[in-house]
């Protein structure tokens, strides 16, 4: 693996080589949170790079998390597909820690679908359900320092308003696309922290008076860089768990992984659908 001090990246041999590798190049990606790592099997034409393959891309030391990037066919569509992502809590920086994203962009991803997976902060959503999370509690705060952000970040445009944290004519497309498969699909906010460890019982009490409704330790760093590199996002989180003080039950990291498991064939389904239809969007 190459100095992961070095911020150049990727480097343009870097983005050539995965291309060649993979046979093409998309303008859609999709990150594979837990328990939805058999959709890579069905991707078409799959061509598969490992992480360790690829010059400077961190590897990911969780369970469940695989470290592959594959490019293939889904849904007649072509896409590129992040199958395993690495943490700020692993010991990386966030800027290391979202570098598929920028290696996805330069390979022409215009439009990123992440996923997760969510313990609930709000009782009324359980675990096996599906939110798409239009916006975010950022307890990262500043995942991403002004300095690692793109040029245009600089000066002025520092302090312009973020948007949300999905796009919203995508978030229209997956309500609908729900509507149409019958798959009960949940609206709400993401809080995203760091981690590693679960949440307490008096945090999620504060997170739910915020208007959160799932937590998870990754996804708003990549979305945060991914918004600032022009790319639309879509976001959804699995429920695995309820939160502390919620749940009756300790938390285990192989609960959730379980729980992701059997739940992830009904995202697997929205998502299938979202693809097939996405090009009807305005550009």
């Amino acid at each position: 693996m190459s100095d992961l001090k070095n911020e150049d990246w990727p480097t343009p041999k870097i983005v050539e080589e995965v291309a060649a590798r993979a046979g093409g190049r998309s303008s859609l990606g999709l990150v594979l949170g837990s328990g939805l790592g058999p959709i890579a099997d069905r991707l078409e034409d799959r061509r598969t790079i490992s992480s360790s393959e690829i010059p400077g891309y961190p590897e990911s030391t969780v369970t469940g998390h695989q470290g592959k990037l594959h490019f293939g066919t889904w849904a007649g569509r072509s896409l590129w597909v992040v199958q395993g992502r690495v943490h700020t809590y692993e010991g990386l920086a966030p800027r290391v820690a979202t570098r598929y994203v920028r290696l996805l962009r330069a390979l022409g991803v215009d439009t990123l679908i992440l996923t997760n997976a969510a313990g609930s902060v709000d009782s009324s959503v359980g675990p096996g359900e599906i939110v798409v999370d239009r916006d975010a509690l950022n307890l990262f705060f500043r995942p991403l320092a002004p300095a690692e952000l793109e040029p245009t970040f600089q000066g002025r445009d520092r302090w312009r308003p973020r948007g949300p944290l999905s796009d919203p004519d995508l978030v229209d497309l997956a309500e609908e696309t729900a509507r149409q498969l019958s798959i009960p699909l949940r609206n709400g906010i993401l809080v995203g922290s760091t981690g590693p460890n679960y949440e307490t019982a008096a945090e999620v009490r504060a997170w739910r008076k915020l208007g959160g409704t799932v937590a998870s330790m990754s996804t708003v760093p990549e979305a945060v860089q991914a918004r600032e590199l022009g790319m639309r996002t879509l976001v959804f989180s699995l429920v695995t768990n309820y939160g502390t003080g919620i749940s009756r039950t300790a938390l285990s990291h192989d609960e959730v992984v379980e729980v992701a498991d059997q739940a992830g064939t009904r995202l697997a389904a929205l998502i299938e659908g979202i693809v097939s239809r996405i090009d009807s969007l305005p550009s």
